[in-house]
């Protein structure tokens, strides 16, 4: 032979019949699609639901500080008038009571550390789930938790489940 002759061969096997078996491993790897679809709806899902739950959470922790720095300077106001009846010696307020009022005061301002504290881990984990920079300065724009009441229909809220729960869909598609 010379150069300009190749010589190749091809063999090829194709079954006749395979009892359904192709047609099976078609059928299972297109609901293997299906349930990691579900699977990305159902990530898709939770971060949705996390991003909105620390939300909240860092709203209502911003609210509870602000009660509690209200709380801590109307404290402060009372242990100051507590303070000079007592130094002034009108009789009617005994260094129990001031030492009370004190004691009292003092830990409402370890409170107001602690919810300030827990404001900022708030923001953080809000900052974390919804992926951004964890330098990222953010701002709650909402002044209170929105109340939407449901209604009443369980069978409603049960067919909703069933209809947009994304394991419901995957073992669907897995049976």
């Amino acid at each position: 032979m010379d150069r300009r002759n190749w010589l190749s061969t091809l063999n090829l096997t194709y079954p006749l019949y395979t009892g359904g078996l192709i047609r099976s491993y078609n059928k299972q790897a297109k609901s293997a699609v299906e349930i990691a679809k579900q699977e990305a709806r159902r990530t898709d899902l939770k971060i949705i639901y996390d991003v909105k739950r620390y939300y909240y959470a860092a709203l209502l922790a911003r609210n509870v500080r602000q009660i509690t720095e209200e709380a801590l300077a109307r404290l402060q106001a009372t242990l100051d008038l507590t303070e000079s009846l007592y130094k002034k010696g009108s009789g009617k307020v005994k260094k129990t009571d001031y030492l009370k009022a004190k004691v009292i005061v003092d830990n409402v301002r370890a409170l107001v550390a602690k919810m300030r504290n827990t404001e900022k881990i708030a923001k953080a984990a809000l900052i974390n789930t919804m992926g951004l920079d964890w330098k990222t300065c953010i701002k709650i724009k909402a002044q209170e938790i929105p109340f939407d009441p449901y209604p009443t229909d369980v069978n409603k809220f049960i067919i909703g489940a069933y209809q947009f729960n994304p394991d419901w869909s995957r073992l669907k598609e897995a049976l």
